[in-house]
């Protein structure tokens, strides 16, 4: 009776090896240089509040009770001076899952966050750094989006009564355009706004943030190729409804002030 197991090709079995541990060490080396990026940053921010502050250490504000109230002081105060002016500002209550616009005071849009994703950064701040960052509002320096700002809306009128109805049936099952859009404040915090379409193929908010840690990962190994560390930035990633992500975006200003409380 013939045996008809195959062998093992050690070949191949050498070529798998091999790029199993290539690809281990490509995966440690991302680990080990974003840890280094990311104490890096938070050091660096540290010692500017502590700079402002005047280098004077308050141990006594890490008291959770006294850093609840400080940001709640933080919330109020931040909000108070984005609506001195006469823009639009964001407002961003992660406690309470809440996105809101403003203007002078009065809130003229609010969304219901769905789901949040953010990075560790923001839960390892002491309060002295947390105040630096949080008691003034963010400026936004840049942005990018899918959407465009100004939508820009090209019509042939209807020749008759029932093209108008067929134009006006198409216009209403038209999908949604996605909706993403992204700010890039002040001490290099990223806030991402992704608008989740409810009749859409369900798409869950983990798979959304694997893509962009995805991104992110391949963006730093182009780094890592060129022997430079990644670049660290704290990222806010919010899901919202899709038509109050659109709206939102659309109604805030180039460099709007945005208000931030964790």
């Amino acid at each position: 009776m013939q045996n008809t197991e195959k062998k093992n090709n050690p070949v191949k079995t050498l070529i798998a090896v091999v790029f199993l541990v290539i690809f281990l060490g490509i995966s440690l080396s991302y680990i080990l240089f974003s840890a280094y990026s990311a104490r890096h940053s938070m050091s660096l921010i540290a010692g500017e509040a502590q700079q402002a502050v005047g280098n004077v250490k308050n141990d006594n504000l890490n008291d959770p009770e006294i850093y609840a109230l400080l940001k709640e002081k933080d919330w109020l105060s931040s909000r108070l001076e984005a609506n001195s002016g006469d823009s639009i500002s964001l407002s961003l209550n992660l406690k309470d899952s809440v996105m809101q616009i403003e203007l002078q005071g009065v809130v003229l849009k609010k969304s219901k966050i769905t789901n949040i994703r953010f990075s560790g950064f923001f839960d390892r701040l002491d309060a002295t750094t947390y105040d630096y960052l949080f008691s003034k509002p963010l400026k936004t320096l840049s942005f990018d989006a899918t959407t465009p700002k100004i939508p820009l809306m090209v019509k042939k009128a209807p020749a008759d009564t029932i093209e108008a109805q067929l134009q006006l049936k198409k216009d209403t099952v038209k999908k949604a355009e996605p909706v993403e859009w992204r700010l890039n404040l002040e001490h290099d915090i990223t806030l991402i706004v992704k608008g989740l379409d409810p009749d859409a193929p369900a798409v869950t908010s983990t798979q959304l943030y694997s893509r962009y840690g995805i991104k992110r990962f391949i963006n730093g190994m182009k780094e890592i190729s060129q022997f430079k560390a990644p670049a660290y930035k704290p990222v806010i990633y919010v899901f919202i409804p899709v038509d109050d992500a659109r709206s939102i975006f659309r109604a805030l200003p180039i460099e709007a002030l945005v208000c931030i409380r964790n």
